[in-house]
């Protein structure tokens, strides 16, 4: 019997192919804090429903929270959702939607500098 050699295929390419827009968009986000903060933090993905889907604890004693939509501008947020990244704000946390990473990257600098000066 002849063995079959698996042809090999370049596996993050395959990932990065069936990904879908928002959550690559998500994966170069999270890229983007730990380069952000040289390396100084940790992403966790929540997990809860009506909560922002990750949260980012950083060296310095900050923290915060992001919610990433569709950056093609189809994504929505849940009115729970909404509702709750609201309160987070009014009661001083750091937390907010997003679907551009150009916004993002300016948000995580303002929170790093914000928590550094206090």
């Amino acid at each position: 019997m002849r063995h079959y050699k698996k042809p090999k295929r370049d596996l993050d390419k395959i990932v990065k192919r069936k990904q879908s827009r928002e959550s690559k968009l998500e994966a170069k986000m999270k890229a983007y804090c730990h380069t952000a903060t040289m390396g100084q933090c940790i992403v966790l993905k929540t997990g809860f429903n009506g909560w922002p889907d990750n949260a980012c604890f950083f060296g310095n004693g900050g923290v915060f929270l992001f919610e990433v939509k569709r950056p093609d501008g189809d994504g929505v947020v849940s009115k729970r959702q909404a509702y709750n990244i609201l309160k987070l704000q009014d009661m001083g946390h750091n937390a907010e939607v997003f679907d551009d990473f150009e916004k993002f990257k300016i948000w995580v600098r303002d929170c790093i500098n914000m928590r550094a000066n206090q």
